[in-house]
């Protein structure tokens, strides 16, 4: 018998209803009947989302969740403790499904249920750019969006590092993978958003990045290499200013992700 294994999906947002709807409108008809939707809300106006989500009627279980804003991994760390089933995917507002993204997660589940940590493909820049995939490796960022994590991990790990603003995701996959109870999956099922913030040129984005690359075990230099290819980005943006941009974040989308 095909075990259903339930997942629960948590959606952070804050002050961008459209993105939350195109996120939302993906996942609708795909989540099981014992799947669970938990959306922490740390908008200025909660009653938008609110007032959206109680038109509609799906077959899964939403609970929605306001907190002060202090920031995407606090907000992940909350909805985690608000979960009710064991596995655990986490998608920003603009992330969205691809089309067969439930299917691909319960044949996965029952071709290894000894695992821990699911890892799948992704593709970038879905607003009429779908054609970037990045193929996660043993070595690579794992893309949070296409990794489900079952609740075990988090409590064994204690969730994400939230003095970090950009990478306490990917510092958290590199504490993780040394369990070996991780499996990756050839196969994408989300559509990542270049504009979202961790896609953004900032210093910020700059420091965190070498202190990433040193955490995952590289080089000082191969950590400097990656972040001074974001002050490249810093200079270029400068020069061609924000309209250009998106081509030059898929252009460079895999670099950042590779080994």
């Amino acid at each position: 018998m095909i075990n259903r294994k339930p997942i629960s999906v948590i959606i952070p947002t804050y002050n961008d209803l459209s993105a939350f709807i195109y996120t939302y409108q993906s996942i609708y008809n795909q989540l099981m009947v014992d799947d669970e939707l938990i959306i922490i809300d740390s908008s200025d106006d909660i009653s938008k989302i609110t007032n959206y989500i109680n038109k509609e009627k799906p077959k899964f279980k939403i609970s929605n969740f306001w907190i002060n804003p202090s920031g995407i991994y606090p907000a992940m760390n909350y909805g985690i403790k608000k979960c009710s089933n064991l596995l655990i995917q986490i998608l920003n507002s603009g992330d969205i499904y691809l089309p067969q993204t439930r299917e691909r997660i319960l044949r996965e589940l029952n071709r290894n249920p000894e695992a821990k940590i699911y890892v799948f493909e992704q593709l970038a820049g879905h607003k009429g750019l779908q054609n970037m995939k990045f193929s996660p490796t043993e070595d690579s960022l794992w893309p949070h969006q296409s990794v489900l994590v079952h609740f075990d991990v988090y409590k064994m790990l204690g969730g994400y590092n939230e003095k970090f603003k950009l990478i306490s995701d990917q510092v958290f996959f590199a504490n993780a993978r040394k369990l070996k109870r991780h499996v990756i999956i050839n196969e994408p099922i989300t559509s990542y958003d270049l504009e979202g913030v961790s896609s953004k040129l900032s210093f910020v984005n700059i420091r965190e990045t070498y202190i990433l690359w040193r955490i995952m075990g590289k080089s000082r230099s191969y950590s400097a290499n990656k972040s001074f290819f974001l002050i490249v980005k810093v200079f270029v943006k400068k020069i061609i200013g924000s309209q250009n941009l998106t081509k030059l974040r898929i252009m460079l989308f895999k670099y950042y992700s590779k080994d």
